[in-house]
């Protein structure tokens, strides 16, 4: 009796099948993993930054921290005393310094509410994306992000203390 040997036919559809279902799912799980990662770097430091502020001023309460980047980044908080309310301008150091930190009270600067006001009272069609503190040259300032009336993307610098442009950016879309 003759043994009959059976070929091994594979199924290819359903091998890329396996194979397309398996890539699909890791890159799923990549790109989690990638977002979680770009999410925390986003916040990386902020509770040294606090820390470091609440332990070298005499701030009792930090209510907001933020991330400014220029050609130095700066942690940018605002906090209180107890009494008033502050700017704090911290740069980030391998290791933070006082030298390093700067304090403006917000009763010295006009209020977000006045420097996003005057914009919109200078250019009655631009439409506010954002606006921030900032700090470039060691000089505090306000960054108004908006579109003009000719639609370009604008980033306006302003100085906190008088609402004068400090710099402009207009970028043009192609």
């Amino acid at each position: 009796m003759l043994k009959q040997q059976k070929k091994m036919h594979i199924n290819w559809k359903r091998v890329l099948f396996v194979v397309l279902l398996f890539s699909i799912f890791v890159a799923i799980l990549y790109s989690v993993w990638l977002y979680h990662t770009i999410q925390a770097s986003k916040t990386d430091r902020f509770d040294e930054a606090v820390k470091f502020v609440l332990q070298q001023t005499d701030m009792e309460r930090i209510d907001d921290i933020r991330y400014f980047q220029e050609a130095e980044g700066y942690f940018i908080l605002e906090a209180d005393d107890g009494n008033d309310d502050y700017f704090v301008f911290l740069r980030d150091d391998e290791t933070f310094s006082i030298n390093q930190l700067y304090i403006i009270p917000k009763k010295e600067v006009l209020s977000q509410t006045a420097i996003e006001n005057s914009l919109m009272n200078e250019c009655q069609s631009c439409e506010l994306v954002h606006s921030k503190p900032a700090m470039i040259d060691k000089v505090p300032l306000w960054e108004l992000t908006y579109y003009d009336a000719s639609n370009r993307y604008v980033i306006e610098y302003k100085y906190l203390k008088n609402g004068q442009t400090y710099e402009k950016l207009k970028l043009t879309t192609k």
